[in-house]
């Protein structure tokens, strides 16, 4: 077994039959500042978990890296926005546990057992950490504090 150095967890690979979108993203110039070509050198790839109602899929974000041979600058595309940083679930995902748990009265354990019948198995724990993560970055957050307030 695997164990975590320097309290670390790991995190598992998402499952390759979900279906996948490709993004791309390339730094925005294709030259460097002593005016040669910049040469693809590598990429980056980060895949993050969406939610379209009755499917999950991954985005698969890959960032393109380019550096000069002369001057050695390297350049590679930016990161795009997220709702937790570093975390795989995107808006979509963290929109559709926020209003099962609140307008639907699904709770954590329910859903649990929900996207374990629908091919990855996200536990507990993970759907109550992204939640308390994602608080405040939602506009489902102010609207549901508006009508406990009411």
């Amino acid at each position: 077994m695997l164990r975590p150095r320097f309290g670390k967890s790991l995190r598992t690979t998402l499952p390759p039959q979900l279906p996948r979108a490709l993004i791309h993203h390339e730094p925005d110039n294709s030259h460097c500042q002593c005016s040669c070509a910049l040469k693809r050198i590598g990429e980056d790839v980060s895949e993050k978990l969406d939610y379209t109602p009755g499917v999950l899929t991954v985005e698969r974000h890959i960032l393109g890296k380019r550096a000069c041979d002369q001057c050695g600058t390297l350049i590679r595309a930016p990161v795009p926005a997220q709702i937790i940083d570093k975390g795989i679930p995107t808006a979509g995902l963290l929109a559709h546990i926020m209003i099962a748990k609140f307008a639907d009265h699904l709770p954590l354990y329910r859903q649990e057992s929900i996207s374990g019948r629908s091919g990855l198995a996200i536990v507990r724990s993970t759907l109550a950490k992204s939640r308390l993560a994602a608080r405040g970055n939602l506009p489902t957050d102010e609207i549901l504090f508006e009508k406990s307030l009411r």
